[in-house]
């Protein structure tokens, strides 16, 4: 009866891990008509049961006690042959928890003598392993009995879960990531849409997920684009926008459009194309890390029928005999073509056969030699080669039986899990935004590019939470505080909250960087959280716009201020000095009043030059350009620039006594020391020298130094030095940038350096800078010099001559006692006034017919009406009028302009009664040169 238990194992060794079981059960009656055609080789199958490597054993139908067991169920089992025979099949079985054992249902046309079950089996050691066992009701010894056969699938389950938890780490990320990542199939339908694209997009997963792309996202003037681009790739392989970040717009659920950042990366997957886009929106610039690429495993389906091959063959290599099972693996029409194929060409790699042979001297069996095969059509599967050696009395091989199992799907899985954690890996590099990702207990695993580079260095292995804000120098912005650990993300993210804080920066090579940062939960299977995963976004530059645009602000409300005051103060200004003036007229210097007056002439004059400097910091200075002598300047300034300098600075000053005249606007020269002394003192804080000094220079083209690019001519320059810190090149080249300084937040607008440079170019000079670190620096400011006429002499010598006049004059000015002063000067000096404190009541006295007005005097800055307004009116009125604008300060362009260009004139307040004499008498023997003209 033996030949019935080697039959009926034969037909159950087709039937292992059946998953088409009415294909299964057609072999099973196959293969069992040719075992009873077999039944004459009762010896060799019992050889096959003994030997096979795969545990088999017989029970008891009833009581389920074993009667009989092969060497493969000893040996991967761990029991003795006794010990198996005084067991039964519940001995083996694991019933608990997960381990609950599982009957396969059976198709109707199997028969009810066929069993198959899968779950786990307990090892004579402890361990426990999957085993999917099929059993056929046999006649053992005349008793009704079962013969089974148990496959060890624990490593395959293995493989499917650690795909599973890797597919489902990506998924997390995806979702989490800041882009939008969405994936088509080859007909354009979208397979995969992220939690990113709902937002992004308006549609769901759920709704998005089957639709075509071209008619969800793409604007209907692209799709035709769209669909010949995915044809030509997929008829050519080249594709114009794969692989490459381009900037498109897209079109929302509304039917808005918008712009955005998108890259198409192809992959080819079970012999398909699929297609993933990563989507970033570009509308609020909110640039985030590159979305995480989904990629599924698809598990090819290699046969229909069981996975477990049986051969036998000589030992050179040609098959004597192969089941039907190994010629479906090997993708061969029928056995007798595999039978004339030689064993050794199935090997891709040469290597691994012999391998297979040097395992075979002196041994009975070759287990689990894992190699590459190739199917009758060139594909190429893992296969899992058991072989037993049968030997001769001499031991000489005389042939081999062996047993090929499919592990295709088992070595796929893991290289795609090596492969989906190497696409994680180059994504989260290639991100621009910095990603840190902890475990549970918030120590870091994996840092990103830009987060090494926010940081300054990279993992901290072992690191505890509380220690992180100390070792990458996280600090409360604005403070020299650590960053508290449980106001940080990453702990908040430990916790299952996603959130995000703006008030975190690095403190690293004297730099601050400013971050935005954001954490999330990673969670496992269960939904427990397994880590966190924190987004660093470098904000520095965008906070530092933010506060120079406030100072900004507030700089230009001082100056409002301070111009403001500044023209109130020249009014009572002008009255102080008019009237001391025509009091030292009226006094003899022996008086004894004289010099009291003469100090209090003075105290106005100084004033004068305070109210200056208030308007030259309020940029609402007119700029008025005047023949001066630059040591002037500087010997007027040096009492004020010892003050702004400290004790702890030398000031040294080198004039050259033979220096030559240029033409500029002395509040604007006087603007251009101050910035530089200031600059230069900035740069000494323990204390040093500062060194003034000009000098007579002729420059050229070809003499000229470093970025300097003067007209050829006479030049007079202006040198401050000091023996600060220095400058590096990187930060001379930036020295001229508005906005742009190297001192502490708080402590500097970067405005001062390039004030001076619009100063200095605006009076057709030139500035050269030179430093060297810990050597100081020179600033050298060329001025184009002077070349005086004969009309500017003769007007120099004529000078000290008080002009008079009888012509008539309009005089507008809202300031009561300025008013008064200037007509009393007028009257005195012969001519007729007409006052009018307002613009509407000088164009009333203007349109008088009966009234002969010569020229018009008038404030700027006056309520209602301005100066110029009402000089524009009364010119149409009367044309060749004459018109004198005075003022403290100017915010008219257009006036600064006029007085700039000598189109305009104007009498800077305050003034003494002399010099508005010549300004009126200029005015109108200039009105009377033009209506003559």
């Amino acid at each position: 009866m033996l030949w019935i238990v080697v039959a009926i194992g034969l037909v159950l060794i087709a039937l292992v891990v059946v998953r088409n079981m009415r294909t299964a059960a057609a072999l099973t009656r196959k293969l069992a008509a040719q075992a009873i055609d077999l039944g004459e080789s009762e010896q060799q199958y019992r050889l096959l049961f003994e030997h096979n490597p795969n545990p088999m054993w017989v029970y008891d139908d009833s009581t389920r006690a074993f009667l009989a067991v092969n060497e493969a169920a000893i040996e991967r089992y761990g029991y003795t042959r006794e010990e198996f025979l005084s067991m039964t099949r519940h001995d083996l079985r694991v019933e608990s928890g997960t381990g609950v054992s599982r009957g396969i249902k059976t198709p109707a046309n199997i028969t009810a003598d066929d069993r198959g079950w899968n779950g786990r089996h307990l090892k004579k050691d402890g361990s426990v392993i999957d085993v999917v066992v099929t059993s056929r009701a046999i006649v053992f010894d005349g008793h009704k009995a079962c013969l089974a056969l148990a496959l060890d699938v624990t490593d395959q389950k293995r493989a499917e879960e650690a795909l599973r938890q890797s597919e489902q780490r990506t998924r997390v990320i995806i979702d989490n990531a800041l882009d939008a990542v969405v994936s088509m199939d080859s007909s354009g339908v979208i397979t995969d849409w992220s939690a990113q694209a709902e937002k992004m997009f308006g549609w769901s997963r759920a709704e998005a997920v089957g639709r075509q792309m071209s008619y969800t996202i793409i604007p209907a003037r692209y799709r035709d684009a769209h669909d010949k681009g995915l044809k030509k790739f997929l008829n050519t392989g080249e594709g114009p926008v794969l692989n490459k970040r381009i900037e498109i717009t897209a079109l929302n659920r509304d039917g808005l459009e918008f712009p955005i950042e998108l890259t198409i990366s192809p992959a080819q997957l079970g012999g398909r194309w699929t297609f993933s886009a990563f989507i970033r929106d570009l509308t609020e610039q909110r640039k985030a890390a590159e979305a995480l690429k989904l990629g599924e495993q698809r598990y090819r389906q290699l046969f229909e029928d069981t996975p477990i091959g049986l051969y036998r063959s000589t030992p050179d290599g040609q098959f004597i005999d192969v089941n039907p099972a190994m010629v479906a693996m090997l993708g061969y029409w029928n056995r007798e073509t595999l039978l004339t194929t030689p064993a050794p060409s199935l090997y891709v790699d040469p290597q691994d056969r012999r391998r297979w042979s040097a395992q075979r001297p002196g041994e009975v069996r070759v287990l689990d030699l894992d190699v590459r095969m190739r199917k009758a059509d060139g594909k190429v599967i893992w296969v899992r080669d058991t072989t037993i050696v049968k030997r001769g009395p001499d031991g000489a091989a005389l042939l081999y039986e062996g047993v090929l199992e499919d592990i295709t799907a088992r070595v796929e899985a893991e290289q795609a899990v090596q492969a989906s954690e190497r696409r994680l890996i180059q994504i989260l590099e290639a991100a621009p935004l910095g990603i840190m990702v902890s475990d549970k207990k918030g120590h870091p695993i994996l840092m990103n590019a830009a987060a090494r580079a926010i940081f300054g260095k990279g993992l901290a292995e072992g690191a505890n939470l509380v220690d992180l804000s100390e070792i990458y120098q996280a600090y409360v912005a604005g403070t020299d505080e650590l960053y508290p650990p449980e106001r940080m993300p990453l702990l908040k993210a430990l916790t299952g909250e996603t959130t995000a804080v703006d008030d975190m920066e690095i403190h690293r090579d004297n730099r601050v960087i400013s971050l935005h940062v954001q954490g999330a939960p990673v969670l496992d299977n269960e939904r427990k959280v397994a880590g966190a995963v924190i987004g660093f976004f470098d904000t520095t530059e965008k906070r530092s716009l933010e506060a120079q645009l406030r100072q900004s602000s507030k700089m230009e409300a001082v100056g409002q201020l301070a111009g403001g005051v500044a023209h109130d103060f020249n009014n009572l200004l002008t009255v102080i000095m008019s009237y001391s003036a025509m009091l030292l007229d009226q006094l003899n210097p022996g008086d004894p009043i004289h010099d009291d007056m003469q100090e209090i002439a003075g105290a106005a004059d100084r004033a004068a030059g305070l109210t200056r400097q208030l308007l030259a910091f309020s940029r609402q200075q007119v700029m008025q350009p005047r023949v001066i002598n630059i040591n002037d300047i500087i010997v007027d300034m040096e009492k004020m620039l010892r003050r702004v300098i400290g004790e702890d600075v030398e000031l040294l000053t080198a004039l050259d006594p033979a220096i030559a005249e240029i033409s500029a606007d002395p509040g604007q020269l006087e603007q251009v020391l101050m910035n530089l002394v200031v600059n230069a003192r900035d740069a000494m804080p323990a204390g040093g020298r500062l060194s003034i000094s000009t000098s007579n220079s002729a420059l050229s083209v070809e003499s000229a130094a470093g970025s300097l690019h003067p007209p050829d001519g006479e030049y007079v320059m202006l040198a401050v030095s000091d023996t600060g810190t220095g400058m590096t090149r990187e930060v001379q080249q930036r020295l001229f940038d508005p906005f742009f300084t190297t001192k502490l937040q708080g402590q500097g607008t970067g405005l001062g350096l390039s004030t001076v440079y619009g100063i200095v170019k605006q009076s057709g000079g030139e500035i050269y800078v030179y430093s060297e670190i810990e050597q100081g620096s020179t600033f050298k400011v060329y001025f184009p010099r002077f070349v005086e006429t004969g009309e500017h002499r003769i007007h120099e010598l004529t000078s000290k001559e008080v002009p008079r006049g009888s012509e008539a004059i309009l005089l507008v000015e809202d300031d009561s006692n300025l008013r008064y002063l200037v007509a009393r000067v007028l009257r005195g000096c012969g001519y007729t006034i007409y006052v009018a404190a307002s613009g509407i009541e000088a164009l009333a006295i203007a349109g008088d017919p009966t009234k002969s007005i010569d020229a018009v005097i008038t404030d700027v800055v006056m309520p209602g009406m301005n100066g110029r307004e009402l000089v524009e009116k009364l010119v149409e009125a009367r044309p060749g009028i004459g018109f004198l604008f005075m003022s403290g300060y100017t915010d008219d362009d257009v006036l600064r302009r006029g007085v700039l260009h000598g189109e305009t004139a104007f009498l800077q307040k305050p003034f003494t009664p002399d010099q508005l004499a010549r300004k009126v008498r200029a005015v109108l023997d200039r009105a009377t040169i033009d209506s003559v003209a």
